[in-house]
């Protein structure tokens, strides 16, 4: 189990890691999803376009769905440090659901 959750979404209370948000980790991964969206649309500007192939539309689709889960996770770590727990400048390296850290 690497998110904090098994596979009945049971939350994991084996250690303290798996009931904190990462913040640094969170945002590394809204820019590896990113990351990937920009490999996809270098290759999908390398196909014809033609309307009957059905690669170049799920291609785009996919584009988008990453687009919006990269942007989705890095807006979900901003407005939960600075809105909800009211981090600002002095955001945590970790954090749980109800706002507490262990360290600055």
């Amino acid at each position: 189990n690497s998110s904090g959750v098994f596979t009945d979404s049971i939350i994991d209370d084996t250690c303290i890691q798996s009931r904190e948000v990462w913040t640094g980790t969170t945002y590394t991964l809204a820019a590896e999803i990113l990351s990937e969206c920009n490999t996809i649309k270098r290759y999908r500007n390398t196909l014809t376009d033609d309307p009957n192939n059905p690669i170049i539309k799920e291609l785009d689709e996919l584009i988008v769905k990453l687009h919006n889960m990269a942007y989705n996770t890095a807006i979900g770590i901003h407005d939960s440090g600075w809105n909800e727990f009211g981090y600002f400048f002095a955001t945590p390296e970790a954090y749980n659901c109800n706002g507490n850290y262990r360290s600055l």
